[in-house]
C-alpha cells in the first residue's frame, strides 16, 4: 500500500465533501462519479501488496528458517534478528541486508521505509518487482 497515494485519494474525497458542505453550484452527478472512482481507487490501493525486489523474494523463498516458519510472529522476529546481525554467513540474508542498508554520515543504518516494506510483505504477501 502506498500511503502517499491513499492520502491523495482521501484528500480528493474530502475536497468533494467540502464542495457539498459549502453549497457551491456543482454538477452532483459528476461529483458523485468522481467520489465513486476515488473510493474504488482507495479500495484497490488498500488491498494491494507491496512490490518487492528480487533480493527479498530470494531471501523469503530460500532462507532456511529454524523454528516454525508458518507463524507470522516467528517470521517477523526472524527477519528482525537477521537484519540486526546483517545476515552474516548466508548469501540471501546478506544481500537483503545490503538492500536495506543506507549510509548516514559515514555510518551504516537501515532504511526504515525498506524495513517497513519488508515487514508489510511478510504480513500481507508481496509481488516481485519486474
Amino acid at each position: 500500500m502506498n500511503k502517499t497515494k491513499v492520502m491523495q485519494i482521501i484528500n480528493s474525497i474530502d475536497l468533494g465533501l467540502n464542495i457539498i458542505e459549502e453549497g457551491q453550484q456543482l454538477d452532483t452527478q459528476a461529483l458523485t462519479e468522481s467520489v465513486r472512482i476515488d473510493v474504488e481507487d482507495l479500495k484497490e490501493e488498500l488491498n494491494s501488496k507491496p512490490v518487492m525486489p528480487k533480493v527479498f523474494d530470494d531471501w523469503y523463498k530460500n532462507d532456511s528458517i529454524h523454528g516454525d516458519p508458518n507463524t507470522l510472529k516467528f517470521k517477523i522476529i526472524h527477519f528482525t534478528v537477521m537484519v540486526m546481525w546483517g545476515g552474516k554467513g548466508i548469501e540471501s540474508q546478506e544481500q537483503l541486508c545490503d538492500w536495506i542498508k543506507k549510509t548516514n554520515k559515514g555510518k551504516y543504518t537501515y532504511d526504515e521505509e525498506r524495513f517497513a516494506r519488508c515487514i508489510e510483505a511478510i504480513i500481507h504477501g508481496y509481488e516481485v518487482e519486474k
